[in-house]
Parts: C-alpha cells; structure tokens; sequence
C-alpha cells in the first residue's frame, strides 16, 4: 500500500493528476447545479413492462443511482453556466492514498496490462469512464468495443472519449455502433447489488472535435484513463499510464506473434484504501470527476447512430467484429 503523490508518477500519468480538478465532492456540486434540469423521467405502468426502456417491477428507485445517473449525464454547451475547464485549472490538486500496481515496459507486463483493462471492463458493476488519446479499431480497439458492448447489456452505464487527432484515423462507425449496444442495457445496480429504475447508457464524444467551429486545434486531450465503479470505493480502480488503445502497444501482432517494434511504455492501476477519511473523495471519485470535466468541454462532438437500414447493416457488423475479436483476444 503506497501513497500516490504527484512527483512519483511518470509524464504521461502526471498530465492526469496534474489536471485533477474537483477534489471535493462541494466542487461537483457546483458543477452540476449549473447544468440544466432534468426533462421528465418515462413513465412505465402496471402491466406494461415489455415496452422499451421499463425497468422490472422489483427495480428499486434508489436516490443515490439517480444522483449519480444526472452527475454522468452529457450536457449541452449552451446549457452549462460554467467552463468545465476553468473550474478544473482553478481547483486544488489533491492527493490521494490509493494501493497502485506497476505494469513496465516488458512485453509480459505489456500483455498483463491490456488484460487487466478487459478485465476491469467486464467486472465493473455500475459506471466505466474510458478516455484515450489513440483509440484504432484494430485487434485491440475491437475487442475493447465488445467488452463495452458486453458492459452496458448487463447493466454498466458506459461513457467513452477519444481525442479527434489522436484517434482521426478510428472510424466513427465503430463508436455509433458501441452505441447500439444500449438498445439492449440492462438497468443499473445499487451498492447492494439490486436493479434500480435507471437504464444504462453509452454516451460517446469526440474530444475537442475538428469539425466544431472555433475549437482550438492544439487543445488536445493526451490522457490514456480508464475509470471503474468510481464512486463506489470498495469496488472503484483507476488505470492510467502511457499505453493506448492500439495492437502498436501490447507486444504482439494480429496473428498472435511477438511483434518485437512494440512501444514501450508503462501503466499504473490504483484501487481505492480502506483507510480514506470518511466523507472525503477517494481516488476513483477524483478521477471520475476529471473525467466529467473532460466530457463537459464545450468543443466536444456527441456522436448518435443513423437510423437508416444501411447504417444499421454497418452497425452489425461492427458489433460482431467486435465480439469476435473480444473472443480472440482472450
């Protein structure tokens, strides 16, 4: 068990912390009194459960999942009254105690490491926050895809973020089709483990979007964050480091074989202490709330599938290229 102070991690992990904005739970709430209110929740009578979208009638209406559903909630530009940005610049640096793992530059780290990512994926049981500044809808970024994909159909609501010059070459049909995947979410759980009234969600942005008019071209999000179950601390992990989401970095090609041009690069995975001050915010909440701050940024492009029947044919296989190469990979 270690303390993770700032001058301990490397470059590339200390762009994170460095820019850690909200190390209160008081700084988010400002944050998200500003947004707007929110629209009318769907109504699901007695005896109507099979229509989209309606919880079973065990699903518990917990205050808690609500709160946490409308804090994760994308708002638009126009409707935020603070810059997400200069709330984070002008906020304190906390430092968090949290127990870390060390994965380095060896190729079996490199494996190790892309393995405890897809697992973290697939036990997360509430929330996954994943931001890359390379994403490529290779071997790797596919089988990502399908872990996701995998995610919010039992229950995870799912927000993902890629840079829109690190990850220009990732096609934007790839991430409308992640998003299908909640047309067939599961509800979210409660801390106990038991359903609650809220479905799941894949909200995915583009960072600082090209296409966006003013967006400033050299404002670049070169974080590399993966975020599970935040804000549930006895089961909330934190993976940041150098390693993108790209075959480039895990030390094996498409067939399987060493791939000996490998980059090497290095991760750290932090899990929350049992020992943090009660009603202080943990690592995985701090690092959830940076990600929220990323996801507010004004230039930020929301990407929604097309609903014509060539789309969706596109969107198909997306998805099963993405469960086949999860298949593959593990």
């Amino acid at each position: 068990m270690s303390k993770v102070f700032l001058a301990s991690l490397t470059p590339s992990t200390h762009h994170v912390w460095r820019l850690l904005a909200c190390s209160t739970a008081m700084t988010f709430a400002l944050l998200v009194a500003a947004c707007a209110s929110v629209g009318p929740r769907l109504t699901c009578p007695l005896g109507t459960l099979d229509l989209p979208d309606c919880p079973p009638e065990t699903a518990v209406d917990d205050s808690f999942i609500n709160q946490l559903y409308e804090d994760r909630r994308w708002v638009p530009p126009s409707e935020l009254a603070i810059d997400p940005i200069e709330l984070g610049k002008q906020a304190e640096i906390p430092i968090k105690k949290a127990r870390t793992k060390y994965f380095g530059t060896t190729d079996q780290a490199a494996i190790d490491s892309l393995a405890a990512r897809l697992w973290l994926i697939e036990n997360a049981e509430h929330t996954i926050d994943l931001m890359y500044y390379i994403f490529k809808s290779d071997l790797v970024g596919q089988a990502v895809f399908g872990a996701l994909c995998e995610a919010v159909q039992r229950g995870v609501d799912v927000r993902f973020m890629v840079d829109s010059i690190g990850s220009i070459t990732l096609n934007p049909a790839a991430i409308r089709a992640l998003i299908t995947c909640a047309e067939e979410a599961g509800f979210m759980r409660n801390a106990e483990g038991h359903v609650t009234t809220r479905k799941a969600r894949v909200q995915a942005l583009i960072f600082n979007a090209l296409t966006k008019f003013g967006s400033p071209i050299n404002r670049r999000s070169h974080d590399k964050l993966l975020v599970v179950d935040g804000h549930f601390p006895d089961k909330a992990a934190v993976m940041t480091g150098g390693r993108n989401i790209s075959l480039s970095y895990y030390g094996f090609t498409k067939d399987g074989s060493p791939d000996p041009d490998t980059f090497r690069d290095m991760d750290i995975l932090l899990r929350v202490t049992t020992d943090n001050r009660p009603g202080s915010a943990s690592v995985g909440e701090v690092s959830e709330i940076y990600y929220t701050l990323l996801f507010l940024f004004k230039h930020n492009l929301r990407l929604d599938p097309l609903s014509s029947n060539r789309a969706r044919a596109i969107y198909d296989r997306h998805r099963a290229q993405a469960r086949d190469n999860l298949a593959a990979i593990k």
